[in-house]
């Protein structure tokens, strides 16, 4: 703890007040005590008061925001750094940072001092793209390829031409694909045509 300590004026007979202080602890939670003592000549202490001070902490929650990762809420003291912030992950997405509010806000660092009273930062979060291709098994089909949104709807898919066959669809590890199928995948694939 930060001390200092004070001599007070010669009370006579070798008399000495001293006043040990505890200082600068706005931004440390807990307890501290500031004491009185008396000191006769030959050191004997005599406790004469005690003052209590509760340094109250600010809780801070991170929310998540749909992802997973490590502990979700702290206590620090006012006007510190904030530190090492969690960690998190989200199939599908890249993290993008903490920011004080769900949309737009101002992003965070661990440079970022604590505020005086409880808050809670958010989790930016972007959506991955991924490349499909398509695997037409005989037939032909325009374009090969396309980009989607994880999260995000397949939109229009190519038909399939094959002499003697009728095309019954794009499909993905046995599940049919449609324009309007929600893209679940989180990394590039292919559709296979049936």
């Amino acid at each position: 703890d930060d001390v200092k300590t004070e001599t007070g004026t010669d009370q006579g007979e070798g008399t000495w007040y001293y006043r040990v202080n505890v200082t600068d602890h706005n931004s440390e939670i807990g307890k501290y005590n500031t004491k009185v003592y008396v000191y006769d000549n030959v050191e004997n202490k005599l406790e004469l008061d005690v003052k209590t001070a509760d340094v109250p902490g600010v809780t801070i929650t991170f929310d998540k925001n749909d992802g997973t990762g490590n502990k979700t809420t702290i206590a620090k003291g006012y006007n510190l750094e904030l530190g090492t912030l969690p960690t998190v992950e989200r199939t599908g997405y890249t993290f993008n940072g903490w920011y004080t509010a769900k949309e737009n806000g101002t992003q965070i660092t661990e440079t970022t001092k604590v505020p005086a009273s409880d808050v809670t930062y958010y989790a930016r979060w972007t959506a991955n793209e991924y490349t499909v291709s398509y695997k037409s098994n005989g037939g032909s089909s325009t374009p090969n390829s396309k980009t989607v949104t994880y999260d995000g709807l397949y939109g229009a898919l190519p038909e399939v031409e094959k002499t003697g066959y009728t095309f019954a669809g794009w499909y993905l590890n046995g599940e049919k694909i449609e324009s309007t199928t929600t893209v679940s995948t989180d990394e590039d694939h292919e559709l296979v045509a049936q």
